[in-house]
C-alpha cells in the first residue's frame, strides 16, 4: 500500500518536540498528499496550521483533527476526532477543564519525581508549556542524566502504574463520541494495540466509533490484520499515521498512514 496520508502527529500545541510549521514541512518532505495535526486535547493547533499553509502557499489537503483523552470502563482510551472544518468550538469546555487537570497532574508528577529523588524542575515545565505532558518531564529526567530516552523513564518511572504515575481525570468516551458526531465529525480508535488483550478492544470497539487507527508503529503485523478485518466485518473506517511526536528516531513523518481508498473513504464520510 502507498502511504498518501498520515493522519496522526503532534506538535509543540501539546506534546510534540516540533512546531506545527516544522511539521508541516516534515509533511511536505515526506510526499504525502493529506495530513492531519492532530494535538492531545486541543485545538489551538488548527489554525496555526492553516495559516503556515496559506504563508507558505503550499498545495496539500489538511484534515482537521484533535486526540482526546477519555474513560471508558474505567480504562483510559483515546479517541481521534477529524472534521471537515476547523470549527471544533464545542469542545473549548472540555479542553480548557482538561489542561487545569492535566496541569495539576503534572505538578503531583513532578513533586512525587522530586521525592524520588530526581531533582527537576517541574514548575518551570508547567508554566513555559502551554499544554504539558509526561514527555516533558520525561524529557527533563533525559537532559539531567537520569536515564537515556523516553522508553526508559516510561518503563522505569512515569509509565502506567510506575511510582510518579498519576491518573488523571477524563471525559467519558460516550460523551466524546456523541459530541463528534453531532458536529459532523467522526470518531476513530486511536492505537488499540496500546489496550491490552482483545477481550478488553471488543468492549471499547461496542462504542459507536466510525473507525479504527489499524495502522500505527506499535501494532504488531498480526495486530493489524486482526484490526483490518475487524474492521471489514463491521464496516468501519480504517485511518493511520505515525503518532509522531519528534522525540525519538523510531516514527517519523509519513513512517506509518493510508493509501489513497481508505482516505477516500473518510473523506466521503466526512462529506
Amino acid at each position: 500500500m502507498e502511504i498518501v496520508a498520515d493522519l496522526h502527529m503532534h506538535s509543540t500545541c501539546s506534546d510534540g518536540k516540533y512546531s506545527p510549521s516544522i511539521i508541516l514541512d516534515k509533511v511536505v518532505n515526506a510526499g504525502l498528499s493529506t495530513f492531519a495535526l492532530s494535538d492531545h486535547d486541543t485545538i489551538d493547533h488548527i489554525p496555526i496550521i492553516n495559516a503556515c499553509i496559506e504563508s507558505k502557499r503550499i498545495d496539500i489537503q489538511f484534515i482537521p483533527a484533535t486526540e482526546i483523552s477519555c474513560e471508558h470502563n474505567g480504562e483510559s482510551i483515546h479517541i481521534l476526532a477529524y472534521y471537515q472544518n476547523g470549527d471544533m468550538s464545542h469542545f473549548s469546555d472540555i479542553f480548557n477543564k482538561m489542561n487545569i487537570e492535566r496541569k495539576n497532574v503534572i505538578r503531583k508528577m513532578g513533586l512525587k519525581l522530586n521525592e524520588l529523588g530526581y531533582d527537576i524542575d517541574f514548575e518551570a515545565i508547567i508554566n513555559n508549556t502551554e499544554n504539558p505532558g509526561r514527555p516533558h518531564l520525561g524529557n527533563a529526567l533525559i537532559k539531567a542524566g537520569y536515564f537515556k530516552n523516553l522508553n526508559e523513564v516510561f518503563d522505569q518511572v512515569l509509565g502506567f502504574n510506575k511510582p510518579a504515575y498519576i491518573k488523571k481525570d477524563k471525559p467519558s468516551a460516550i460523551i466524546v463520541i456523541n459530541k463528534i458526531r453531532d458536529f459532523g465529525g467522526i470518531s476513530i480508535l486511536a492505537h488499540p494495540g496500546v489496550y491490552g488483550k482483545h477481550s478488553k478492544i471488543e468492549n471499547i470497539f461496542s462504542l459507536n466509533l466510525d473507525g479504527i487507527e489499524v495502522y500505527h508503529p506499535d501494532h504488531s503485523k498480526k495486530q493489524t490484520q486482526y484490526y483490518l478485518e475487524y474492521t471489514q466485518k463491521h464496516n468501519l473506517l480504517v485511518s493511520g499515521g505515525s503518532d509522531f511526536h519528534g522525540w525519538d528516531n523510531k516514527k517519523s513523518v509519513g513512517s506509518f498512514g493510508i493509501g489513497v481508498d481508505y482516505l477516500n473513504n473518510i473523506i466521503d464520510k466526512l462529506n
